[in-house]
């Protein structure tokens, strides 16, 4: 009796993990992206961005146009 019930936990459990998997690897995989714009945009922001891309979006080369 025991030995079901402990296999129909560990499957319970099983379950659980791989229905948790999928969204902690997204907020983990978040927050390193989010991390790595924030570091690239004080490089860019520190160093003097040549084409004032980061801090007037509607003015330079690469504005986009409507």
């Amino acid at each position: 009796m025991w030995a079901e019930l402990a296999g129909d936990v560990g499957g319970i459990l099983l379950f659980m993990l791989w229905l948790a998997l999928p969204p902690l690897y997204a907020i983990v995989l978040g927050r390193t992206y989010l991390q790595r714009c924030r570091l690239l945009y004080q490089q860019l922001r520190d160093h003097g961005c040549e084409c004032d891309c980061c801090c007037a979006p509607e003015q330079g080369p690469h504005a986009l146009r409507g």
